[in-house]
């Protein structure tokens, strides 16, 4: 796979490398793999890659959308796909404090330790939040990401727009 996801977390496009020698015909291939996935799986395309491909390792950005729901009562059903809120957040000093992430930095501090973590500086391409109907949408592009660190960033960003962290934080 591309990488790795939080618990709770859900993928959306995630690719998979898989090679194999036997003779199936791509499109044969895409219709028989479903029956052998998972119900919370869907297969979206198959296409052949270079023998060099790796979903992992040729990944040049991977993509965080972290969904809340600010400023409102709590919604059963929205529960399972974005983190309820429950405190007042001034959006323009959310979407300051998450802008903030743009750029080369060291993020150890934030992640979680991994013993084979051998470097923790990232490359942040974009950091932006975008309203979604009643959601905001915490975007963030990278060259990779550490273990825990986008839920931690998000955090901290929240402390940061209510006040509890200085704003240059």
């Amino acid at each position: 796979c591309a990488g790795r996801t939080d618990a709770g977390v859900h993928a959306h496009g995630q690719l998979v490398s898989f090679q194999t020698v036997l003779p199936f015909p791509i499109g044969q291939f895409q219709r028989l793999l479903p029956h052998f996935l998972p119900e919370d799986l869907a297969l979206k395309t198959v296409w052949p890659v270079p023998e060099d491909f790796h979903a992992r390792f040729s990944a040049r950005a991977r993509h965080y959308r972290y969904l809340l729901r600010l400023n409102a009562a709590p919604d059963p059903f929205q529960a399972p796909r974005c983190w309820q809120y429950p405190y007042p957040i001034d959006t323009a000093a959310l979407a300051k404090a998450w802008a903030q992430c743009q750029g080369n930095y060291d993020f150890g501090p934030l992640a979680r330790s991994q013993s084979n973590q051998r470097d923790s500086h990232l490359a942040v391409y974009l950091s932006e939040l975008r309203p979604l109907g009643e959601l905001y949408a915490l975007e963030i592009v990278a060259n990779r990401f550490l273990t825990a660190l986008v839920r931690r960033l998000v955090g901290t960003a929240l402390d940061m727009a209510r006040g509890r962290l200085s704003a240059d934080y």
